[in-house]
């Protein structure tokens, strides 16, 4: 028997029913590595990277949790001491405590029908029946705190930051005799006592997850976010990330310690008390019909008054680490996610019919393995020949498997930039299905023989007159022109000549929503699913271009001019799109993602100019895209 090469890795094969499944049931029972070639690094899929998340995760929380409750005082002894059993085992049970159920909530909202476009805390709905122009922060606030998201999320974080201060304390009291943390005290006459440090210490912790939780929805730290980079590394972008969310993090954190800090030193009396009693009050009943219900005369007087042990500036330092290590603990677990749930995976491969998966995986109602499979879409057509001639070669089927591949991708840039024409109102017509003319057979209608140019004259009726009827798109129009029109006068503030005109902005953009907020409403409504255009665009792209010197018999390149079409289509909708935008604000991090969207459908198109531009004038197209190819080729030079 010949042995198995050292350089392969081994495949578990799926089921028998699963050979011939869809895309997203692969990503769902796959729990094996999978590789293309010997020479390339496996990818993970779905089940192995959240183990991967998981294990990465708990290695911080221990590292973390273990040099924020040492002691500095230990000396050069600190760097060894904390990783005692002990504390390990403080750590694991943080973080059992602690991130397990922000990881939970994390999946849950990743696989929850695309949480960003249909249920983005009711924001969408809301602009869907005003007009952008007028959602500003007030508003953007209000529907994110009236979300029930929102609420579950809050609770989830203040939860995980409470036990994570049990944890701590815990860890601290056994450690440390003088810690001042105990949270009782018992007296003779008075019964026990709430100690007043222990109040602080929770109070930042609630306050700080549940802000926390705020913070992150108010960013879309919850969308599906991915890479823009198809060739970047995980340990590359996790490093890239860390650097910029951890820092951040920790000035988040340090502002609520301070915050909370300032409280308790102007109100201490009012808030703690309140804080006590209603705690204390609920605490007592509980214990009194709990541990002593039948002999009244043994109950014992718990809990009447606080300790009266002040908060020291030794404490305030104890509850500054304790949040930064909280806080840092839950972005690396965040950043963590972000990175691996969302990497490019080529799982295609193991199916009896990799093209075909990879297209059922286009279609996919599910947004989450959507963008897996057009992830993959591009990154498996711009780099393996082997897979591109799969495609080339499927000439025989009716439709084959480029047909298929060009009815889903030029879907999605019809629907992309008609969400835009329309303003966001979705349409109830569905495009029709693409069929190429599969007449080139030989080796004779190739592009590279340039006495055959006439295979690229078409019809003037082309498909995407098809498209352009279905969709019923009279004409593109200037997106807000009448929207992002200035407030009157007389319907302003009405201090114009009282103040100076930098107070009136500012007042004005605090009633009225600033710019950036507009710009973000915006885009969240009229583009979504802009990331899936331009995978699409690259696709398209890469496989086009490819044809010119890999496909034999000239399938797809009958397509070219309706590929470049599209594209170019696509392209000057969202450019449009991008000029009105840019009037209003060049600051929005949403406008900055945008334009990089956009980029890359201007790389898409240059790409099939770069091997097409010899024929681009054999190409029916119409004025306005004949103008803007002419300006990309232009631009290549």
């Amino acid at each position: 028997m010949q042995a198995r090469p050292a350089s392969k890795l081994t495949i578990r094969k799926p089921d028998s029913g699963v050979s011939n499944t869809t895309y997203a049931t692969l990503c769902k029972v796959c729990i094996s590595y999978i590789h293309i070639s010997s020479a390339e690094k496996p990818q993970l899929v779905l089940r192995k990277r959240m183990s991967r998340v998981l294990v990465l995760s708990l290695v911080s929380k221990i590292a973390i949790f273990a040099l924020s409750t040492s002691n500095v005082r230990d000396g050069f002894s600190i760097i060894l001491s904390p990783f005692g059993l002990q504390r390990i085992l403080f750590a694991l049970l943080a973080f059992i405590l602690a991130d397990i159920p922000v990881i939970i909530t994390r999946k849950l909202a990743l696989l929850s029908s695309f949480f960003y476009v249909n249920n983005a805390y009711s924001l969408t709905k809301q602009l869907a029946k005003s007009q952008p122009a007028t959602v500003g922060p007030s508003k953007h606030l209000k529907a994110l705190l009236l979300d029930q998201k929102t609420y579950n999320l809050a609770v989830t974080y203040a939860f995980s930051a409470i036990a994570y201060g049990a944890v701590y304390i815990s860890c601290l009291s056994a450690y440390e005799d003088e810690a001042g943390f105990t949270p009782f005290t018992s007296h003779i006459r008075r019964g026990w006592q709430f100690n007043e440090r222990f109040i602080f210490l929770f109070l930042n912790a609630a306050l700080l997850g549940a802000v926390y939780a705020l913070r992150q929805l108010w960013n879309d730290r919850f969308v599906t976010r991915f890479p823009s980079n198809l060739s970047s590394s995980i340990s590359s972008r996790a490093q890239s990330h860390l650097k910029r969310n951890v820092p951040m993090a920790m000035k988040f954190a340090l502002i609520v310690v301070l915050t909370v800090l300032s409280s308790y030193l102007l109100t201490k009396k009012s808030i703690y008390r309140t804080v006590a009693s209603l705690s204390l009050a609920t605490f007592r009943l509980v214990c009194l019909f709990l541990f002593f219900p039948t002999n009244m005369s043994y109950r014992p007087h718990l809990f009447t008054l606080l300790r009266q042990n002040n908060v020291t500036f030794g404490l305030v330092l104890r509850t500054t680490v304790f949040a930064l290590g909280l806080v840092s603990s839950w972005e690396v677990t965040n950043t963590l996610f972000d990175i691996y749930s969302v990497h490019p995976i080529i799982i295609s491969k193991i199916a009896q019919n990799p093209t075909d998966c990879l297209i059922s995986g286009m279609q996919s109602t599910d947004f989450y393995y959507k963008y897996f499979a057009y992830l993959e879409f591009v990154k498996v057509f711009s780099s393996s020949q082997e897979r591109r001639q799969e495609v080339y070669k499927d000439i025989h089927r009716k439709p084959s498997s480029w047909d298929k591949i060009l009815s889903v991708a030029v879907q999605e840039l019809v629907e992309g930039r008609t969400k835009v024409l329309t303003k966001g109102v979705p349409t109830n017509k569905t495009p029709t299905v693409v069929n190429s003319t599969p007449d080139a057979t030989t080796s004779s209608s190739k592009l590279r023989v340039v006495d055959n140019q006439e295979i690229f004259k078409r019809n003037p009726k082309s498909t995407i007159d098809n498209f352009i009827a279905d969709v019923q798109v009279d004409k593109k129009v200037s997106m807000f022109s009448k929207q992002t029109e200035t407030v009157p006068a007389d319907q302003g503030i009405g201090f114009d000549k009282i103040l100076s005109p930098e107070i009136v902005k500012t007042l004005k953009n605090s009633i009225y929503g600033n710019e950036e907020s507009n710009v973000n409403a915006k885009i969240r409504l009229l583009a979504p699913d802009i990331k899936l255009v331009s995978l699409s665009s690259l696709g398209l792209a890469y496989l086009g271009a490819a044809s010119i010197q890999e496909d034999e018999f000239g399938l797809i390149q009958h397509n070219i001019p309706q590929v470049i079409h599209e594209v170019t289509s696509t392209l000057l909708t969202y450019e449009e799109l991008q000029i009105d935008l840019e009037k209003l604000t060049k600051n929005s991090n949403h406008l900055k993602e945008y334009s990089t969207r956009v980029q890359e459908i201007q790389n898409a198109l240059s790409i099939l100019l770069f091997a097409f531009k010899d024929y681009v004038k054999s190409f029916n197209l119409d004025e306005k895209t004949q103008k803007r190819v002419e300006l990309a080729i232009k631009e290549m030079k």
